[in-house]
């Protein structure tokens, strides 16, 4: 036996999504092996104890659509000239496009945040994506599909501690480009 994970309680992942309290997990090698009461942890052989105290184990969780390259949408951006000209132009153009939507129409919000986010800087966008990465580890996010066809992103997930992410969805706005 390896490593006994302790904590308040464990959630199960079996088809019960049974909750154990004061229990321990016992992972040997990557595996899970079993869940004990930590009061008969003497019974095993164990390398290693990690107590998270009056933490939660679960299973890990899954994002099935991350848009993490605009986590910080909303946030300051110094941008350059050009960058404000281009968004003044495309918010004018916006907002004769959507001047009769309500402004709780998912077309126009999403419209308005892409505005956003294309007048960022290429550093800024990156700093919002490994924010995004860094916040869906932080709550137990093990698995992503991202929504992005840029190749910087797919290289910033590479080099997390992300399990896996089940694709990075590639989209074009013409038949030529989604053949490329």
């Amino acid at each position: 036996m390896s490593t006994a994970y302790l904590a308040k309680w464990i959630i199960s992942s079996n088809e019960n999504n049974a909750v154990f309290e004061d229990c321990a997990l016992l992972v040997d090698e990557g595996l899970i092996l079993d869940i004990v009461k930590q009061s008969e942890l003497e019974k095993y052989n164990i390398k290693k104890i990690k107590d998270y105290a009056n933490c939660v184990i679960t299973p890990g969780f899954v994002n099935l659509l991350s848009y993490l390259q605009s986590t910080l949408i909303g946030k300051e951006h110094k941008l350059s000239l050009k960058s404000k000209i281009k968004k003044v132009l495309r918010t004018l153009y916006q907002k004769y496009v959507f001047a009769f939507v309500p402004e709780s129409n998912f077309s126009k919000r999403l419209s308005f945040i892409i505005n956003e986010h294309q007048a960022w800087s290429r550093k800024d966008k990156l700093e919002s994506f490994q924010k995004g990465l860094e916040m869906s580890l932080l709550a137990g996010t093990t698995c992503l599909v991202q929504i992005s066809n840029a190749k910087k992103y797919f290289e910033l997930a590479n080099k997390s501690p992300l399990k896996t992410y089940i694709f990075f969805e590639i989209y074009a706005d013409s038949s030529d480009k989604g053949k490329k």
